[in-house]
């Protein structure tokens, strides 16, 4: 017999307590929809299951949803049962990819759940697939498990393909969700999401009305308002401002979940490399590298790699030319669209530095007329590219 709060987090250990609870309670009421009312004994405190139970996993390839997750409940069974490993993490993430596929067929809302609680997976698959994956679980009312966190993510995948509209639109269907039902923690998070569109698609006025609604809500902490402080002052050419944000939030950013201090620490590595502030980045970078996990934080690692590079313009601009090119081809490649934005600047940048003025121009016209087919206008920080790009 277990807590309900140890199982919660056996089974969810990555996930908050409050939004680990919230998933167990959803997936015990399709396992006794699933298996019979009777087979499970559910107290307030206390879960047991009623009865002998025995647990296999089908060896089947077309059959297996989760032998491959690295999941600590599916670990004993799956050595015990000598089910077969991947060999590699991506295999791993496309188990987990057809899992939620598998799960989603069956009922959206428990595909919905898995996929939400290991949101940190989606970063690992290409665009198209998480997409798929999104619209696979789409909830159909805000009442569904998991409506605003849905809402949340593909807001943010959407924005990272370029759909801004899409994005915002996904990002305030959100905020009716948090808003109905009063969760000041999730309307911070959403106006966050908010700001952070408005700052991509040079919306300045918009990303200060956000930032200070931010600023005047009771319930969102310090640590949402001072990054989203961090990304204006970043995105308006105020790096000094941006870097003291980060550097206070620093303590508060301590005992978040692995993904959010990721998070936190690789935006600390990518601001602190674009305004040569060498020892944050020498700082950031290291603790990046602390939460990082090789190959399946994949748009995290390519983040510090392009911080790496972009430092690395100040002492070796040619070795950079030929790592951002190869760069850009694989991001473009892939898919992550913005992400390749970020790398056409930096790319343009360090050919500006070796003089190579149709390589500036090439690589900044990338950025530019990505920005333009979108209605996108420069912030201060873009045009300050554009001027040294184009004048030197």
């Amino acid at each position: 017999m277990l807590t309900r709060a140890g199982l919660a987090h056996r089974v969810y250990p990555d996930s908050p307590r409050e939004s680990a609870l919230v998933a167990l309670r959803q997936s015990l009421v399709r396992l006794r929809r699933w298996v019979g009312d009777d087979s499970l004994v559910v107290s307030k405190g206390f879960i047991r299951a009623a009865g002998d139970w025995r647990l296999s996993i089908a060896t089947v390839p077309s059959a297996i949803l989760a032998a491959g997750f690295e999941h600590p409940v599916f670990r004993e069974i799956r050595n015990s049962q000598r089910a077969e490993e991947p060999n590699s993490v991506g295999e791993l993430t496309d188990r987990f990819s057809q899992m939620v596929s598998d799960v989603s067929a069956i009922d959206p809302d428990e595909g919905r759940s898995i996929l939400v609680v290991s949101s940190g997976l989606i970063w690992s698959l290409r665009p198209e697939k998480s997409l798929a994956l999104m619209y696979a679980t789409r909830p159909k009312s805000r009442r569904d498990p998991f409506a605003y966190e849905h809402s949340e993510l593909l807001s943010r995948l959407l924005m990272e393909v370029g759909q801004s509209h899409e994005s915002e639109e996904s990002m305030r269907r959100g905020m009716r969700i948090a808003t109905h039902s009063k969760n000041s923690n999730l309307i911070a998070r959403g106006r966050s999401q908010l700001l952070f569109i408005a700052l991509e698609t040079g919306q300045i006025r918009e990303a200060s009305e956000h930032l200070r609604l931010l600023r005047n809500s009771s319930g969102s902490g310090r640590l949402t308002p001072e990054n989203a402080s961090a990304a204006y002052d970043w995105n308006v050419g105020e790096f000094y401002r941006a870097i003291s944000s980060m550097q206070r939030n620093i303590g508060v950013s301590r005992g978040e979940a692995r993904t959010d201090q990721l998070h936190f620490w690789v935006n600390a590595t990518v601001l602190a490399s674009e305004a040569g502030d060498m020892e944050f980045y020498l700082q950031a970078r290291e603790a990046a590298e602390s939460f990082l996990i090789h190959e399946l934080d994949l748009e995290a690692q390519t983040l510090l790699h392009l911080a790496d590079l972009r430092w690395r313009i100040r002492t070796d601009a040619y070795s950079s030319v030929a790592e951002l090119s190869k760069l850009f081809t694989r991001v473009k490649l892939e898919g992550w669209l913005l992400l390749s934005v970020y790398i056409s600047e930096a790319l343009a940048l360090a050919c500006a530095r070796l003089g190579d003025l149709p390589g500036a121009r090439s690589a900044w016209a990338y950025s530019n007329d990505f920005r333009k087919m979108r209605g996108w206008r420069n912030t201060p920080r873009v045009a300050a590219i554009r001027s040294a790009v184009l004048v030197i």
